[in-house]
């Protein structure tokens, strides 16, 4: 499972409380993920945290056959990139689908929330599934 730190802990509070919370730079209005302290676009540590929409777009993705041990009772399972609406990347697991083909780029996906453990955990799920 990941670990909260310092610099990641907005995004797992957010998490914990069922939403999609990445920094935005309020100098040159872009938003950034991964959490970091200063703007991967204009190098400013204007960085603040802000909820994101949870929609995205499948970018590309993977078919996981051997699963770290905390997902492991999930495989296999459809790992993505998603393209967030906002712009950034973000990988995670999209739930429900059983035979990826590449149909899956480009899809639709919305956020939600898994328990792992103590932690509630980022997944996608095709917007055509809710």
């Amino acid at each position: 499972m990941p670990r909260a730190t310092p610099e990641t802990q907005p995004f797992w509070d957010g998490a914990n409380a069922n939403m999609l919370t990445i920094q935005h730079c309020t100098a040159c209005d872009e938003w950034v993920f991964y959490p970091r302290e200063r703007c991967s676009h204009c190098a400013a540590a204007a960085l603040e945290w802000r909820q994101a929409s949870g929609r995205g777009r499948i970018w590309s993705f993977i078919v996981v056959h051997r699963a770290e041990p905390a997902f492991a009772d999930l495989a296999p399972y459809v790992l993505a990139v998603v393209e967030l609406d906002e712009g950034p990347r973000m990988t995670g697991i999209v739930h429900g689908v059983a035979a990826p083909d590449t149909s899956l780029i480009d899809a639709p996906v919305i956020v939600r929330f898994d328990a792992r453990g103590d932690q509630q955990v980022p997944v996608w799920q095709l917007e055509s599934a809710s």
